[in-house]
C-alpha cells in the first residue's frame, strides 16, 4: 500500500465526526493540529425509531442544524499518523427530548487507539431534588453525624450549582471512505451504536435499540493548522 493512500486510511480512523488534512501535512512523522467541521446524519432506522418513541432531537449551540444532518465544529484535534493515533474534540451537542425528560449529549470526542476508532459523547447529569436534599439531610442526623450544614452545603454545591455527567462510548466507526481535492480531505463514515449507548437510549425513552445498530453516517472535512516555527 502506497504512503498517501495509507494516510488517507489512517486520516478515515479519526472521523465519525473528522477527517485529516492536506497531503503534505499527512505524510509527516510528526503530531499535526487540525481543524474543521462534520455533520451528522442519523439513519432512517434510528430517525423512525426517536419519532415512534416520540423523542425530539434538536442541537445544542454552537452546533446547528442543516438541511443533512446536525453539524459540529471541532475544537481541537491532534494526529500522529506514524503512530496511528488521534484525538478530536468537537464543539456543541445534542438533546434527546421526551415529555419533560431531556437527556444532553454533549462534546462528542473521536479517539483512534491501537483498539480501534470511536466516538464519545459526556452525558449531562445533574441530581438536584429536594426530595433527595430532604432524605440526605435526614440520614445524616439519624446517622448522629457532626457538621450537617456544612456537608448539606457541600451536596448542594455538588448535585445542584455545577453540570456534572459522564462519559460514554457511543459509537464504534466503520465503512471508512475519503477523497482528497485542492488539499482539503472529505471523509464518510458510518456509526454504529454501542451497548451501552443502546443501554442508555432504552432506559431514558423506552426505545429498543440493539448493539451494532447502524445509527447514522458523518461527513467531515478538515484542514491542517500551519505550524509556527
Amino acid at each position: 500500500m502506497s504512503s498517501s493512500l495509507r494516510s488517507v486510511r489512517l486520516t478515515l480512523c479519526l472521523a465519525a465526526v473528522a477527517a485529516l488534512g492536506p497531503g503534505a501535512a499527512v505524510a509527516s512523522a510528526q503530531p499535526v493540529r487540525v481543524t474543521g467541521e462534520a455533520t451528522v446524519a442519523l439513519s432512517p432506522a434510528a430517525t423512525q425509531a426517536l419519532t415512534n418513541a416520540g423523542v425530539a432531537v434538536a442541537p445544542l449551540a454552537p452546533a446547528t442544524a442543516t438541511s443533512t444532518g446536525i453539524s459540529f465544529p471541532v475544537a481541537f484535534g491532534r494526529v500522529n499518523l506514524a503512530a496511528d493515533r488521534g484525538f478530536l474534540l468537537h464543539r456543541g451537542g445534542v438533546s434527546l427530548t421526551k415529555g419533560g425528560k431531556t437527556v444532553r449529549l454533549l462534546r462528542p470526542v473521536v479517539r483512534v487507539t491501537g483498539a480501534g476508532a470511536f466516538l464519545s459523547v459526556r452525558v449531562a447529569h445533574r441530581t438536584c431534588h429536594l426530595r433527595k436534599i430532604v432524605r440526605f439531610v435526614v440520614r445524616k442526623v439519624n446517622h448522629g453525624r457532626h457538621h450537617v450544614r456544612r456537608k448539606l452545603v457541600r451536596y448542594v454545591r455538588h448535585h445542584c450549582l455545577h453540570r456534572h455527567g459522564f462519559r460514554v462510548r457511543a459509537f464504534t466507526l466503520g465503512n471508512l471512505n475519503a477523497s482528497e481535492q485542492n488539499g482539503t480531505i472529505v471523509a464518510t463514515a458510518s456509526l454504529a451504536l454501542t451497548q451501552r449507548a443502546a443501554n442508555l437510549l432504552n432506559r431514558a425513552f423506552g426505545t429498543s435499540f440493539a448493539a451494532g445498530a447502524a445509527a447514522g453516517t458523518a461527513t467531515a472535512t478538515l484542514t491542517v493548522v500551519p505550524q509556527h516555527r
